[in-house]
């Protein structure tokens, strides 16, 4: 019998197999392969999905057909990106440490102007827009590459989607450049001064402490009330960023009164200092419903890390050793190895240091 000699189909759109036996519907009809990578984002492998079967290669055509003019499950078309990310992250951030979980955060929110938009009709070129006109810098994107690989195998999984877009992201172009990268903008000695003219207010006593301690806001605004130590006069860091983030910071004797009014307050939860509903203060609402409108009543323009900036500055300008600086900050930088040995340095030595601002 003469073999039926079919059409050949496009690369990209598919294939057609003719499964052998007796079968009603022989013909299966199968969208383009996908590369599937893994977790380390290192390895995978190459997956096809099938879309139906067919009584004749003709019908499976057509399958083919309908699937490249919307290439994805139809059931699940109007799923959109946020709600792929949320379905995602409820799974995964079981599995990832407290700093990972903030990371992905972080880079899902450059995504900011798709959340509302079906996953299947995301592109490349949306991916790479996003990127370039969010400002982050070359660490917070490559996050958000390896979040873009996981959400798709997430997708494709889940038959959201079938075609793998992640694969085609660039930020090659982004790759050696922090285009986020602003000028340290440092609070100045005038600046200062007015801050303590409205020492009395609850928001300036914070940015006062974040300036004289120079400790990052997340970390200030998770410490308790046990991590702090008025008889040594320091606080201990137990959960931060980096490695060298947790550390012991000095209390300096302009803070002190700040930190036994802190110390004295009650609350629904015991974290140092509490919001208006006596609990802990998230960023975003201490950010939104605080830092800015103190810094637009004192005519004033600074972003919170800002403080940490100042301190470091403050320290250097009053000759502090660098290595002192490091510990204070929780930062090793560019640290050399006989600097890398102090392990601790005696709470005097820091006490003594910060006190001189």
């Amino acid at each position: 019998m003469k073999k039926n000699k079919y059409r050949r189909l496009p690369n990209g759109f598919g294939t057609i197999s003719h499964l052998s036996g007796k079968r009603r519907k022989p013909y299966v009809a199968k969208a383009p392969a996908v590369y599937i990578i893994d977790e380390d984002n290192q390895t995978g492998k190459y997956s096809r999905l099938i879309i139906g079967s067919a009584e004749t290669w003709e019908k499976a055509y057509q399958l083919l057909l309908k699937y490249n003019e919307t290439p994805y499950n139809l059931s699940k078309k109007n799923t959109t990106l946020k709600q792929v990310y949320d379905a995602w992250s409820k799974e995964h951030f079981e599995i990832v440490s407290d700093s990972s979980e903030k990371g992905y955060k972080a880079a899902f929110s450059i995504l900011e102007n798709y959340y509302d938009k079906p996953f299947c009709k995301l592109r490349a070129f949306d991916f790479e827009n996003a990127a370039k006109e969010s400002g982050k810098n070359a660490p917070t994107l490559k996050r958000y590459k390896t979040l873009i690989n996981m959400l798709y195998k997430y997708a494709i999984k889940y038959e959201i989607t079938t075609v793998d877009f992640s694969q085609a992201v660039d930020l090659s172009s982004l790759r050696n450049r922090n285009p986020n990268k602003k000028k340290k903008n440092i609070f100045t000695k005038k600046e200062i001064d007015t801050l303590w003219k409205s020492k009395d207010k609850r928001t300036v006593q914070i940015i006062l402490v974040m300036i004289y301690s120079g400790v990052r806001i997340e970390e200030l605004l998770s410490l308790t009330k046990e991590d702090v130590f008025l008889d040594r006069q320091v606080f201990e860091i137990g959960d931060s960023k980096t490695e060298n983030g947790i550390r012991t910071v000095p209390i300096a004797d302009k803070m002190l009164p700040f930190f036994k009014q802190f110390m004295k307050e009650k609350g629904k939860t015991n974290h140092l200092i509490l919001n208006a509903k006596g609990t802990k203060f998230g960023y975003h609402n201490f950010r939104k419903n605080y830092w800015n409108p103190t810094m637009e009543e004192l005519g004033m323009n600074h972003r919170p890390h800002e403080t940490r900036h100042t301190c470091a500055s403050l320290l250097a300008d009053h000759k502090i050793e660098p290595r002192t600086i490091k510990k204070i900050l929780g930062h090793s930088g560019a640290m050399d190895l006989t600097e890398k040995v102090y392990t601790h340095l005696d709470d005097k030595v820091l006490l003594d240091a910060i006190n001189t601002l």
